[in-house]
């Protein structure tokens, strides 16, 4: 019962990760359009691609099977290229944040 938690985490996880990539996609979009920034934007499309290979792996490995790490490794590997671009896009709004005002 301990492994279908786990399975269903990782799929809600999926879930939330690929709908906040393809909403970045669509923002990141409309800004490198206005500011004429290269097209980085398609690389969230790749990490939701690696988001279902690596829960396709999960799911034929369920619950124990071999598959298991290195699919876990890979969804890591999905994150850290949708937060990549990210940073790339939207990493700018941080400072403006904390500027002061004149």
């Amino acid at each position: 019962m301990n492994a279908f938690f786990d399975l269903l985490n990782w799929a809600l996880l999926f879930i939330t990760m690929s709908a906040m990539a393809l909403l970045l996609r669509s923002l990141s979009r409309k800004l490198g359009e206005a500011l004429h920034m290269k097209k980085y934007y398609r690389l969230y499309d790749a990490s939701v691609v690696v988001f279902v290979v690596a829960m396709a792996l999960m799911l034929l490995s369920y619950p124990d099977g071999p598959w298991g790490f290195p699919a876990r490794l890979l969804f890591l590997a999905g994150a850290l290229l949708m937060a990549g671009i990210t940073v790339n896009y939207w990493g700018w709004i941080i400072p403006e944040i904390f500027k002061k005002s004149k």
